[in-house]
């Protein structure tokens, strides 16, 4: 019988009393696929200096060498090959070698759609299918929030509506390009935020916005369905670095936070009849 304990890496940070869990998806002998939940950083970001960082916690439970899902692993080296922002839960690749991390990340940095995201966001986009092809700027150490300028980095997201509610839109995104906040900041600038991300302008999502005859409680005030911005990388796909030629597709469930977010929009929202909103 297999040990679910050698498939669920724990980190521990003592600074500030956390603990981790990150179910292992997939691996080889080059790669290993994690479910990162939202909450915590892959690395360094000094617009989030008070929040957790994956890669130093990793590094040093390696060092430490006695977790049980290291045990019959000879793994020395990790290193992250996509990456998740902050709010973001999905699939994180590791590489266990170097010649695993150029591989992929060639592959990932190539501009192509390798990565689905799915989204909850704000309002109905005029069309079901759309590009969004605008340049990014990242200023960290200004006002830590992405915007669209000009003077910003090639930035191209492919958007496809899935789910259509009153008010609230599901939809599958691929990020062609791979800025920090990419789709958070190419969806505020259409005005469809992901719904709770107050960094851009979205708005939290409330049962009483669409459940009728809601009842508040009058000694509570109403918590949102969902805490954070409304996003999960579901999906990630590469060629084999042990099959070279072979397609590996690797799938994260849904957290949580996430289906029941879904599955309370299915079931209380009014049906969609408005005239769409305008991109």
């Amino acid at each position: 019988m297999s040990n679910p304990a050698a498939d669920l890496i724990k980190l521990f940070n003592p600074e500030t009393n956390s603990l981790w869990k990150f179910p292992i998806l997939w691996e080889d002998e080059h790669v290993l696929a994690i479910n990162k939940p939202a909450g915590i950083l892959t690395l360094h970001d000094p617009g989030y200096p008070e929040h957790d960082v994956l890669i130093p916690l990793l590094k040093a439970e390696i060092s430490r060498g006695r977790a049980i899902w290291l045990k019959n692993r000879a793994i020395s080296f990790l290193k992250p090959l996509n990456f998740l922002d902050l709010h973001a839960s999905g699939v994180l690749l590791m590489g266990k070698n170097a010649e695993a991390e150029k591989s992929i990340k060639d592959q990932l940095n190539a501009d192509n759609p390798l990565e689905t995201y799915l989204g909850i966001i704000d309002g109905i986009p005029e069309s079901d299918e759309f590009e969004i092809d605008l340049k990014l700027l990242i200023r960290p150490f200004v006002s830590n929030i992405v915007k669209v300028t000009k003077q910003g980095k090639k930035s191209r997201s492919i958007i496809k509506v899935t789910e259509k509610f009153q008010g609230y839109s599901i939809i599958s995104a691929w990020p062609v390009t791979r800025r920090k906040e990419q789709l958070q900041a190419h969806l505020a600038y259409r005005n469809h935020p992901l719904v709770g991300d107050s960094k851009y302008g979205g708005q939290p999502l409330l049962l009483s916005e669409m459940k009728r005859r809601y009842r508040p409680n009058k000694y509570n005030e109403e918590r949102p369905l969902l805490d954070r911005p409304g996003l999960h990388l579901k999906e990630i796909r590469f060629e084999s670095t042990t099959h070279p030629g072979e397609s590996v597709t690797i799938e994260a469930p849904l957290p949580k936070d996430m289906k029941a977010a879904i599955r309370y929009l299915q079931r209380y929202s009014q049906p969609w009849t408005q005239e769409p909103q305008t991109d």
